[in-house]
């Protein structure tokens, strides 16, 4: 069975598999992304207009891939901190170490999502403690192995 995708639906499929380079991805990715709801699948095409807020949102996204910060490679011999956010639209996290060169922290990862229809509904603190569990799911990896505990920031 072929599937065909349009060149955007495919655009914006290519940059979620990316959101791990951007620490504010999901904010930013559903401007674009609620252009394209109910144009794909079993709904029927609707038209969409290209509002500003949307063109910022988009250009936005191609430079912070073109321009992301370096990550480092975790070492489990260091420290790691998993700091947090939420807003209304989406969770994000950084997962960081202090460098033992110049002591300030460096991300190692960056983990972003959408909120599901559902979870728009949890106040602040439920999404904050969301958030803290979509991070230390991803990254269990490298938190279970590290030699020292891990701290989360909100």
């Amino acid at each position: 069975m072929s599937v065909k995708f349009s060149t955007g639906c495919w655009r914006t499929g290519c940059t979620s598999k990316r959101r791990n380079v951007s620490s504010t991805y999901a904010p930013r990715h559903s401007w674009v992304t609620s252009l394209l709801r109910g144009r794909y699948g079993w709904i029927p095409l609707r038209p969409f207009s290209w509002t500003p807020e949307a063109d910022r949102a988009f250009r936005d996204l191609k430079e912070r891939f073109t321009s992301a910060p370096i990550l480092t490679q975790p070492d489990p011999a260091r420290q790691f901190v998993v700091e947090v956010d939420a807003s209304d639209v989406g969770v994000g996290a950084v997962l960081s170490q202090r460098s033992s060169e110049d002591g300030k922290l460096h991300p190692c990862a960056f983990l972003s999502r959408r909120l599901s229809p559902a979870e728009t509904n949890y106040d602040v603190g439920n999404r904050e403690l969301l958030a803290v569990v979509v991070a230390l799911g991803e990254w269990c990896h490298w938190l279970e192995g590290a030699e020292q505990p891990f701290v989360v920031w909100t």
